[in-house]
């Protein structure tokens, strides 16, 4: 019932698995059709979709990732990367309830060490002020940028 799902999906599988292989070949070729779901504006169910994912993850990192685990970054990079689309989206949105980002167990936001400067910057952002980041997601010229 939710929207990018392998958001959710993939960092679990790779919690799970015994080993990964990476190979440059390319194997999935990916096709967005007009009128698709994905290619759709439907920024409320985009943003309740990713704070899902982010609510799934935290849970599931607080049941089974041991603190002292390289997947302790991991975790907090998926959830960080997730929050930072829901924003995203919301920005896009006639909503204006910053609460519920606010209320979230995992607001203020973890910085994970292995995040591009990117991702850490937003973060550090979102946590200085919510307003203040979606302001400039809404800001034409700053958000092709800032993304």
């Amino acid at each position: 019932g939710i929207l990018h799902e392998d958001e959710e999906f993939s960092p679990r599988a790779k919690f799970f698995a015994n080993r990964i292989a990476h190979t440059n070949a390319i194997v999935y070729n990916y096709f967005q059709r007009n009128g698709s779901i994905m290619k759709s504006s439907q920024s409320d169910y985009r943003t309740k979709s990713f704070l899902k994912i982010c609510d799934s993850l935290w849970k599931f990192y607080n049941s089974r990732v041991d603190s002292k685990s390289e997947a302790v970054d991991y975790f907090k990079q998926n959830i960080l990367f997730c929050f930072t689309q829901a924003l995203s989206h919301f920005a896009k949105s006639d909503c204006n309830n910053l609460n519920q980002f606010k209320e979230k167990p995992y607001y203020p936001l973890k910085i994970p060490k292995m995040a591009s400067l990117r991702l850490k910057l937003k973060g550090w952002l979102i946590n200085f002020s919510l307003p203040l980041y979606i302001l400039l997601l809404k800001i034409p010229n700053t958000t092709k940028q800032f993304k």
